[in-house]
């Protein structure tokens, strides 16, 4: 198990081969899909909105989620699967918090250090096949 790419983690959000095009993950509504600082601006359990079309829920709002990348720039033109730099003092964060009302399209990409306690962080796990 370890943390998604910020690659894997997009593609996850935009729900996979099964994705259907949305502005938040299984939803253009975002009141569907998230949390947020609109919809009581607390985190809650996950798993009460509806899920993105191959079944992950909250991966728009609740809580940002760590990437095992860390942060730099997109490089220019299209690229498959872009990875972070090898190092750095950030680290990609994705999905917006429930404080968040304008960062939680699937497609926002933000970023934080390790040692940040200002904002809520949590991750997923995937698994290595």
């Amino acid at each position: 198990y370890r943390l998604p790419s910020e690659a894997e983690w997009e593609w996850a959000a935009r729900g996979g081969v099964k994705s259907l095009g949305y502005t938040y993950s299984g939803s253009n509504s975002i009141d569907t899909v998230a949390w947020y600082e609109k919809s009581g601006g607390a985190m809650n359990v996950v798993g009460l909105k509806a899920p993105n079309e191959i079944g992950i829920y909250d991966m728009s709002g609740n809580a940002w989620e760590w990437c095992e990348d860390f942060f730099g720039e997109y490089p220019d033109g299209k690229v498959m699967d872009p990875k972070g730099p090898a190092d750095g003092e950030f680290r990609i964060i994705r999905g917006g918090g429930f404080d968040a009302v304008t960062r939680l399209r699937s497609a926002f990409r933000n970023f934080s250090s390790p040692s940040d306690k200002t904002k809520s962080i949590g991750f997923r796990l995937c698994m290595i096949i």
